[in-house]
Order: C-alpha cells, then structure tokens, then sequence
C-alpha cells in the first residue's frame, strides 16, 4: 500500500478557488487566521510524530519477538518430540505478532494539504484573500489531522494485538522450558519386558 500520488492542479481547479475565495467574505484579520492556521499545523506536527512513535514501537515488537523466535526455535529443536505443542504455539504466536506489527507499518495517511491552489498570480495577489487562504488552508490541515488520528486508532488496535500475541509466545516458550526441565525430573519409565 502506497501513498496516492498528488496529481498536478489544473488551470479550472485554480479557478474554482479563485471563484470560492472571491464568493467568501472577509470574516477575520489576517493575523487571526494565521493563529488558527498556526495551531492547526501544530496539532497535525503531533499527530503525525505520535504516529512515528507507534511505527517505532512496532519496531521493537518486531526486533524483540524475531529474536524470541529464533531462540525459540533453536531450543525447541534441541528438545525431544515430546514437547511439539508448546514449541508450535509459540512459534504460530510470535509469527503473529511480526505480521500484526508489520501491519502497523503499512497503514497510510493521505498526503499533506497542497497550497498550489492558491499560487495563481490573481489569487495570490488579491488584497484580503490571505485570512480567506489561510483558513482553507487550516480546514484541511483540520482534514488531515482527522486522518492521521484514524490512522493512529488503527496501529494502536494492531501494536495492541501484536503485543498480546508476542506475550502468548512468551508464555507458551515459558511452559515449553518448564515441561523440559519438569520431564528431565522425572523417573525414567521402567523398561519394558516382553
């Protein structure tokens, strides 16, 4: 999965914002629109880096629960046939978890907002459009931020899954050990005379 790709803005798209920017009425000062347009790039900057965050912690769980499964699995191939159950629960469990925190990676916002819209000279130039401009410009910075936050709902679900099975193969790799160190207690079977 991808990003889209942006497509070049065309001559009646710039138009169209030049018609809607003119149809606006001047509601604010430039100064205030530029707050609000401040404040909604700020709330974006920290969605966008909480969403970092989880990427690297899935990171993490995808390091630790491949170190976990390669040890894993060479302790449970030195041990004998006996003990086959916990060794593929832990197994299928830590594969899990990296597909789940894989998928945390893959999850994608849509791009950043585009001021090329609003680069024609006419618009551009227009005495009062840049309050107008500059509170477009924070509704879809407002946009994007709503998808960033959906976008980070979806990799806490994911990390959280990834989490839950790691701890399942964590678990499953400990009761492997124990029955391993249980078995080698235990009395060997007396033989068996025919």
């Amino acid at each position: 999965m991808g990003r889209r790709r942006e497509e070049p803005i065309t001559v009646e798209a710039r138009l169209e914002t030049k018609r809607r920017l003119d149809r606006t009425p001047n509601v604010t000062e430039p100064a205030t629109a530029r707050l609000i347009y401040d404040a909604m790039v700020k709330v974006a900057d920290r969605m966008t880096e909480t969403n970092k965050q989880l990427e690297s912690k899935a990171n993490g769980v995808i390091a630790l629960s491949s170190a976990l499964l390669g040890f894993g699995t060479n302790f449970a191939n030195a041990q004998h046939a006996a003990h086959w159950g916990f060794a593929v629960g832990a197994i299928l469990s830590l594969l899990l978890a990296i597909g789940s925190a894989l998928r945390v990676n893959f999850i994608t916002t849509f791009d950043l907002p585009s001021p090329g819209h609003y680069s024609a000279a006419p618009i551009a130039a227009a005495p009062g459009n840049e309050a107008k401009i500059a509170l477009e410009l924070a509704e879809s910075w407002h946009q994007y931020t709503a998808d960033e936050r959906t976008a980070s709902y979806q990799k806490v679900a994911w990390l959280n899954r990834s989490a839950a099975f790691m701890g399942i193969g964590i678990l499953a790799f400990a009761a492997l050990a124990i029955d391993v160190l249980l078995a080698g207690q235990r009395p060997a079977a007396p033989p068996v005379v025919y």
